[in-house]
């Protein structure tokens, strides 16, 4: 008797278990299906509409493609070769050298009455791309700024090509002080433009776009 009582609960055990478990892959295959019929809902509702005529996310989706497409992969290729080249040099940007980037980034747009948020979002941007973006930024003047020299020849130079109006004491110092800082962006920016050339011209790159 107690054998039987055993069996049967060893059955009624079974049974629960396996309609739980049915009872899950349910749920799961019905939230399965509610993704994908919300994405292809999603793709039949228009982006806009023009008058009452709609504009469909297809046919937007395939002018951004067809016009930012290459240029977007380009910036990502750039960004690729950038991070092997450090690789290669055993140059790194650290978090707390982004973070420091991105704190001065805060307080400027402080001065605009604007958050980072804000600003992430006007651009279209998110935190991560920033972030992506100033490590590039900081292993491209590690490794392209560092034998950057400037002259006053240069900062002379800039004056005059610039057209800009010397001022006297405290006013030119300062003056002299931005015009570096330009002037060193210039360079880097040739120094940086000519390795590219040559580091996508000796790459192996296959587009698939």
């Amino acid at each position: 008797m107690i054998r039987i009582v055993k069996n049967r609960f060893s059955l009624v055990s079974y049974l629960f278990k396996s309609k739980k478990a049915l009872l899950v892959g349910s749920y799961l295959l019905v939230a399965f299906l509610a993704f994908v019929f919300g994405i292809n809902l999603r793709r039949l509702i228009p982006i806009a509409t023009v008058n009452g005529e709609g504009i469909s996310r297809e046919d937007f989706t395939r002018r951004v493609y067809m016009i930012a497409g290459n240029q977007v992969l380009d910036q990502l290729i750039i960004y690729h070769l950038v991070e092997e080249e450090a690789m290669k040099r055993n140059v790194k940007a650290s978090k707390s050298e982004v973070d420091k980037q991105i704190s001065i980034v805060e307080e400027n747009l402080k001065k605009q009455s604007l958050t980072l948020n804000d600003y992430l979002a006007q651009q279209r941007n998110t935190r991560d791309m920033l972030e992506k973006e100033i490590k590039i930024q900081i292993l491209v003047e590690k490794m392209f700024g560092k034998n950057i020299a400037i002259s006053e020849k240069d900062i002379n130079d800039y004056f005059v090509n610039a057209r800009i109006l010397k001022g006297e004491g405290a006013i030119y110092e300062s003056q002299k002080i931005a015009i570096r800082g330009q002037v060193q962006a210039l360079k880097l920016q040739n120094e940086f433009g000519k390795w590219v050339t040559s580091a996508l011209k000796n790459a192996d790159i296959r587009r698939s776009l």
